[in-house]
């Protein structure tokens, strides 16, 4: 994998599409807004990382585990079986209350602040289990990267491979027509079934997005799973 491009260079681009406007004084928000919204669309590679595995005991709701500095939420967790069973996928869920009933776990909650020791709690309590047989296997949505005006003119501060650049510098001409008053921006609707359209650069961005989540490797996440990101905050 490899980042070299600098987040300026997409702003630099895209001025010659608006003329050579000035938007120096929003370039930095046009730029690490760009590159939160791609962040946030996809479990990609880049922005998915490991949890300490935790080792289920018999009766005990609530473990201990070293948040990363960059843990946003989980994303997917499941139980493995050293005696030989499936793989089974845990619902996470934001928060869930202490006690309950003891049985098979279904259910996760991960709480705490990134970069210190947070609890997971499951639900129902296991059961009465063999030592060390059942292991639960998690991970974790990273904090977006945030541009700055002192990373911006440096190389892999965007994360993502170059061949995403152009992605990347959909997005930012999207915003700068945005920041511009132009009309080129187009614009974003949506319905309460969850339907989404886009015109102008705004649909060249989405599509973009859209033929990025095609072609990478993705975390097979059943949304079901996945807490509310704002929930999860």
């Amino acid at each position: 994998m490899a980042a070299t491009y600098r987040p300026i260079d997409a702003f630099d681009i895209c001025k010659r599409f608006i003329k050579n406007m000035p938007l120096e004084q929003v370039q930095v928000r046009v730029l690490d807004s760009v590159s939160k919204v791609m962040w946030m669309a996809a479990p990609w590679r880049w922005s998915i990382g490991s949890l300490p595995n935790i080792t289920l005991v018999a009766n005990t709701q609530d473990y201990t585990v070293a948040l990363p500095a960059d843990f946003l939420y989980a994303v997917t967790s499941y139980v493995t079986d050293q005696n030989g069973g499936s793989p089974r996928d845990l619902e996470i869920v934001p928060s869930m209350p202490v006690g309950g009933l003891v049985g098979q776990v279904s259910r996760v909650a991960f709480t705490g602040t990134a970069g210190t020791n947070g609890t997971a709690r499951f639900f129902p309590k296991p059961v009465t289990l063999p030592t060390g047989t059942q292991t639960v296997i998690s991970m974790y949505k990273k904090t977006a990267p945030v541009i700055t005006p002192a990373n911006v003119f440096t190389a892999g501060t965007l994360v993502f491979d170059d061949e995403w650049t152009p992605v990347y510098e959909a997005g930012v001409l999207w915003l700068s027509y945005l920041f511009a008053d132009d009309t080129r921006a187009g614009s974003a609707q949506a319905d309460g079934r969850g339907t989404y359209s886009f015109t102008g650069q705004r649909a060249v961005f989405e599509a973009n997005i859209q033929l990025m989540k095609e072609r990478e490797k993705l975390l097979i996440v059943d949304p079901r799973m996945v807490p509310d990101a704002k929930a999860s905050r």
